[in-house]
Order: structure tokens, then sequence, then C-alpha cells
């Protein structure tokens, strides 16, 4: 019969009682009961495993499966702010793993972990850009200057004190006085009362290059008047 909470009791009737023959059916069913009970899984309350296979045993008694990984898991020295990690294949060792390793690895993105680190793009650094990638490939020196060559492309020129003192001008007067090209100081103004008298040809150009003031061929052939005093015509 069934055990009650791991206990065999037998069968009703089974008892022998003194002086009387023992009868072969309550014998018989005394002998099968303990036969079976033998033959079944023992309880674990009764000193058994409640199994009668050795994986099944292993779950009833929650025991683990051999395991090399777990084997060398249990091999561990451990403190304080320790993690473990793989080594090889079932191989297993400890790293420290600091408060803050434990704030960076909770995060659920990498938007959340760039806050953690306070690099949040935009905020704490600049986003990646193509310009700012040539630049920074740049070697510079003293008196340089950055300029495109191409869309996102930048190469140095030199930049003399001198051209940063004409390019700090804010208008173009002030650029010309920078040059030493002061209108009506350093250079004349380009206006009528500034250009050269028209040159008249000499008397003796007879040359059919020498041009009037007109561009006239005649003009440059006419002798050129006499000045002086007047000799009155004699009658």
């Amino acid at each position: 019969m069934p055990r009650t909470g791991g206990v065999y009791s037998p069968p009703a009737g089974t008892k022998g009682v003194p002086n009387t023959t023992i009868q072969s059916v309550p014998y018989n069913a005394l002998i099968d009961d303990l036969t079976a009970d033998a033959n079944a899984a023992r309880p674990i309350t009764a000193g058994g495993t409640g199994a009668t296979s050795a994986s099944a045993a292993r779950t009833a008694l929650g025991a683990q499966t051999a395991s090399a990984a777990l084997s060398s898991i249990a091999g561990l020295a451990t403190g304080a702010d320790k993690t473990i990690y793989t080594t090889a294949a079932d191989a297993y060792a400890t790293t420290a793993l600091t408060p803050f390793g434990r704030s960076l690895i909770d995060d659920a993105d990498a938007a959340t972990a760039r806050s953690t680190l306070g690099l949040v793009i935009g905020t704490n650094v600049q986003a990646f850009d193509a310009g700012l990638q040539s630049i920074a490939g740049l070697t510079t020196a003293a008196d340089r200057m950055i300029y495109a060559t191409a869309a996102d492309t930048y190469a140095i020129t030199p930049l003399t004190a001198f051209a940063r003192t004409l390019l700090d001008d804010a208008d173009a007067a002030t650029a010309r006085a920078t040059l030493g090209l002061t209108i009506g100081t350093n250079v004349k103004p380009t206006t009528p009362a500034s250009r050269p008298l028209l040159r008249f040809p000499s008397r003796t150009a007879t040359s059919s290059s020498a041009m009037g003031p007109l561009g006239s061929p005649k003009a440059a052939q006419r002798p050129a008047p006499r000045w002086g005093r007047h000799q009155p015509r004699r009658l």
C-alpha cells in the first residue's frame, strides 16, 4: 500500500495472531505489498530520492548536473565589487566592477550610456562632422590659416602678422590706410583736375605719326603758332 509521509504500514489484516494458523491470503498480500514497496522509488522522507533514475533523482533532490563551467565558478575566490567573466570555454575568472561600472552596464541604450559618461552629443561633445575631421587632420604652425579646397576639405596657407592687420580692417578706407594708399595723402584721386595736360606737337613736327590733340593727321602737321611782339605790315 502507499506510504504515508514516507512511512510504510502493512496492509490491514496481515498481522499474525498468537496460537492461530497463518492464513495464506493475508500472508501473500503482505508479501506482495512489501515486494511492491521495495521496487518502488523510495520517498525522500524515507531516505530515498523519490525517483527511479539519476536525472529524476537530481531533479527531485534539487541537485545541479555536473558542469565544467560551474566547477570553474565554484573554485573562484570572490569579493566585494567583483564580477566573473570567461577566459576560455567553461573557464571563469573575476575582475573589478565598481559602483560606477554597474551604473554604466545597467543603461538600457547608447543614449543613456552617453549621458552616464557625460558625453551627450551636442551638449558635452561635438557630433561627427566631415569638415571638422578634415581640420583635425591638418598640421598647423605659427602664422597659418585654414581654407576650403572642396566641400568639407581643408588645407592651410600662410597668414602673416601684416595680413592680419589688413583682415581686421572694418572697411575699404581703413584697408587703404593699412596699405599706405590713402587717397589724397599717399595717392592722387583719379579726377579730371588731376589729369595731365595734353601736349601739342612742336612746329617742326611733320611726321605722319605725330598726332594732334584731336587725333587728326592734318592738325599734327600744322606749324605751331608764333608768340611774341606783333610786327606791323609794311605798306
